[in-house]
């Protein structure tokens, strides 16, 4: 498959397991749009949904840290685990997997 593009400083990408259908996607979105630390004026509200790789682009409000428990919890109460979080902080790639204490 194709390396997906590289997060933006104002993106999170989620890696979910099982994502494969538009309708997966959009309880995806509903859930995680809520979120208020997501730029929910950006298309989509903010929230894409990449179905071939199994990803989840959100779209932060500029200079909003994400909250990275709610993140997990909004995917999982749409019914998805999420495996890993990315984003950069301060230019430097950061992973967060969930149950991670921070």
């Amino acid at each position: 498959g194709k390396e997906p593009p590289a997060v933006k400083p104002d993106e999170v990408r989620l890696k979910v397991k099982g994502l494969v259908c538009s309708f997966c996607a959009q309880g995806i979105r509903k859930k995680v749009s809520k979120l208020d630390f997501v730029d929910t004026k950006k298309p989509q509200k903010g929230v894409t949904v990449d179905e071939k790789n199994g990803s989840v682009l959100v779209a932060l409000k500029a200079g909003t840290p994400p909250a990275w428990k709610d993140l997990f919890a909004a995917v999982e109460k749409a019914g998805f685990d999420a495996t890993e979080a990315e984003a950069l902080v301060d230019g430097k790639l950061v992973v967060r997997k969930p149950g991670e204490k921070k």
